[in-house]
């Protein structure tokens, strides 16, 4: 044996020669196996580390002289984060900095240990996503979330990315996803989604000055024709005034470099009582304005394109990218198999 000893196991039954140093972390095979599909065929009676245990016919002499297993082409830091978390020697609340979550992370695709380090991910997850380091870097964190199997941060990654990403910054995500495993179709449909967005605020304004200007006075053939128009101008004219107050007049294309999130702030701001109330050019002409509250209308629009729920990763690992708790119909993430109906 060469290097550093790191006893993750003191009493492991096998050693494993780790990087180019060979850093030396002992560990149980059973527990690899467990955590490992990879590790549970190369330590099984069909691989020569596997025989070696077997010839070895007690736990005593197992732990007196481990079976050595040589992996030159694994980062030493990762796997013994992979290890120590596995047999429960690491803190789950340790802070992960990103490069070491990025080789645990291919440790994780490359070994299929997604199922054992899921939850202790959401930990790390968690932490990195408020820190500066983890900031904006939605790619990086959606293919971490990916390689480590978890759910709930895939979908939650995601939908931030769909909210806070302009066009010009899902295109920079996208040139991130290039190196990893992550499809890249991700980045298209969180740009496919924020059109779509875009496009249904288009729609919802147009809809509802559509709605205002059919709008009739009940008493319009009593007296002047142009009376209900002029207030018709007028109530759209203040509508469109306050669009333009808080800054989506004009309406944003998919091309404008504006977050979702930001469109929904603005929504916030739209005040009602600024649409000049119910006029009365003429108060023996013309009734109360039949009321149409714009405001509600944009909130509820509002609340429409902040209900994403992120994508869903089982669907997208079945190649459909779907919108978790909207077009993906599984009760919860974890029971999606990736399967539209």
């Amino acid at each position: 044996m060469a290097g550093t000893l790191h006893g993750t196991d003191p009493a492991g039954d096998v050693m494993l020669l780790v990087g180019p140093d060979k850093m030396s972390i002992r560990a149980s095979s059973k527990v690899l196996s467990l955590a490992s599909p990879v590790f549970d065929k190369m330590l099984g009676p069909h691989f020569a580390e596997g025989q070696a245990l077997l010839k070895k016919d007690s736990p005593e002499k197992s732990a007196e002289s481990p079976t050595e297993i040589t992996l030159p082409d694994d980062d030493p830091e990762a796997m013994i984060l992979f290890c120590d978390t596995i047999h429960f020697r690491k803190h789950a609340t340790s802070d992960i900095a990103i490069p070491l979550l990025a080789k645990v992370a291919s440790l994780s695709e490359k070994y299929d240990c997604s199922l054992a380090l899921g939850s202790v991910s959401e930990v790390w997850l968690s932490n990195l996503e408020v820190t500066k380091e983890g900031e904006g870097c939605f790619a990086k964190m959606l293919w971490f979330s990916y390689a480590l199997g978890n759910h709930r941060a895939f979908a939650r990654i995601s939908r931030k990315m769909i909210r806070e990403c302009t066009p010009n910054e899902l295109a920079r995500q996208k040139q991130e996803v290039d190196c990893t495993s992550l499809p890249e179709t991700i980045i298209e449909s969180a740009e496919d989604i924020r059109a779509s967005d875009l496009s249904n605020l288009c729609d919802e304004i147009g809809s509802t000055l559509t709605l205002h200007v059919k709008k009739k006075c009940p008493k319009a053939l009593s007296h002047r024709a142009n009376s209900t128009l002029c207030f018709n101008v007028a109530k759209t004219g203040c509508f469109i005034h306050e669009l333009y107050r808080v800054d989506l007049w004009p309406i944003p294309n998919t091309n404008t470099q504006i977050t979702i999130q930001e469109i929904s702030d603005r929504l916030w701001q739209f005040n009602n009582t600024a649409l000049c109330g119910p006029y009365d050019f003429d108060e023996e002409q013309c009734e109360p304005y039949p009321h149409i509250d714009f405001e509600k209308l944009l909130i509820q629009f509002r609340d429409k394109i902040l209900a994403h729920g992120g994508l869903c990763m089982n669907c997208v690992k079945k190649g459909k990218i779907m919108v978790a708790d909207g077009n993906c119909r599984a009760k919860s993430l974890e029971s999606c198999k990736g399967i539209f109906e």
